[in-house]
């Protein structure tokens, strides 16, 4: 087994299975190997993080990584009895050793190709050679990373609770960092994801309380983590693994493959497109206006069926107008879309920037998934008509 390291850090009596089918699992670093690995990466990241470096420790009244530590222990145990018992058992090891083993990890099947690979270098090591082996895309370790980095792309958006201000936050912390593989320090652990879990761990009430980012928080979405992934594994072993794996390499894309909000919509709205439309009769129909006219009815159904709250001639309208911004973008027509941007924030008196439809975006693929995974002959049977 291989492994990615997830934003989660929270000690796990034992391993919990997201996916069978894919062999996903979520675990903390067991072996001595991982522990040590996973430790010495933490400090590199730690000593080369761009914020004022926290001290280990300190007889000062300041904040160290040891008392967000003790904090942390002192705020969760009474929830969780085996935070006491983890806490005991790893006293007396170093700070970085200590937060290694409450990291969690998503585990994938590599097929045992990594310490093939492992014992390969030794050899070569030996022997005084020098040289490295590249991969090809269909090795078993490179396809068993990219199905763990959709799978968790998929899961991110499902599972996330901060409404419409999500802007594609992901489950995992480095998409790169496997086990034992490379050794290189990454700045953001310390500035985005140990910063968060500082926040939480050292405050008395987060258990109780109610926050756009409870999904950050592993022992308050673990529950919903573990329905999701069964719903989603359910849909995956009845054929629907390829369109749901496709849909989570392309929200993948969209999180870090790009920072241009032009970019995102032109990603986000293919998944709608792939989800719900179909190639029209290019001798009947204007190709394009076909198109539109599917992805604005067949996507305003799904939305409706899975909230029947929603006002539909507003979801209607933020279609249409979505759908424009896309062929703008789609086309180069920059002036374009600026000057309808311009005539949005005049009718709606409020300033309608390009970022709002990124977050429309992923609020309507939220929801048609939601009813797909629930409904999956009938939304076939929606994009085929």
């Amino acid at each position: 087994m291989n492994f990615l390291l997830t934003t989660y850090f929270y000690p796990l009596a034992e391993e919990i299975e997201l996916s069978q089918s894919l062999a996903i699992t979520l675990d903390n670093p067991r072996s001595q190997d991982e522990v040590d690995y996973i430790a010495a990466y933490l400090e590199s990241s730690h000593k080369n993080s761009p914020d004022r470096e926290l001290p280990t420790e300190s007889q000062k009244d300041v904040v160290s990584l040891e008392w967000v530590l003790s904090n942390f222990q002192d705020n969760f145990s009474k929830h969780d009895p085996f935070l006491t018992k983890f806490f005991k058992k790893c006293s007396k090891e170093n700070i970085y050793h200590r937060l290694a083993k409450m990291w969690i990890i998503a585990r994938y099947d590599d097929e045992g190709e990594h310490r093939r690979l492992q014992d390969i270098h030794c050899k070569m090591r030996e022997k005084g050679e020098v040289g490295f082996i590249l991969l090809e895309d269909d090795h078993p370790i490179i396809k068993a990373k990219k199905r763990l980095n959709n799978f968790l792309s998929l899961l991110s958006l499902l599972v996330h609770s901060e409404k419409d201000d999500y802007y594609g936050r992901q489950i995992l912390a480095d998409e790169e960092l496997s086990d034992l593989e490379r050794h290189a320090a990454n700045r953001n652990v310390w500035l985005h994801h140990f910063r968060l879990f500082m926040i939480q761990a050292t405050s008395k009430d987060w258990m109780t309380r109610e926050d756009s980012l409870d999904w950050t928080l592993f022992p308050k979405i673990k529950d919903k983590l573990i329905a999701t992934s069964n719903m989603i594994e359910r849909s995956m072993i009845s054929g629907e693994a390829d369109t749901l794996l496709h849909v989570g390499s392309v929200l993948k894309i969209a999180a870090s493959g790009s920072r241009e909000d032009t970019v995102k919509i032109l990603l986000l709205t293919s998944i709608l497109e792939f989800l719900l439309t179909h190639n029209p009769d290019n001798t009947r129909f204007n190709v394009e206006d076909s198109i539109n006219k599917q992805f604005q009815l067949k996507t305003a159904v799904l939305l409706y069926i899975n909230d029947h709250q929603i006002d539909i001639d507003q979801v209607k309208e933020k279609l249409k107008q979505l759908y424009r911004v896309r062929s703008c973008i789609a086309h180069g027509n920059f002036d374009e879309m600026n000057k309808l941007l311009a005539k949005l924030s005049e009718k709606y008196k409020d300033k309608v920037y390009i970022s709002d439809f990124v977050t429309d975006l992923y609020a309507f693929i939220r929801a048609v998934l939601e009813v797909r995974l629930k409904d999956t002959k009938f939304v076939t049977f929606l994009k085929e008509g």
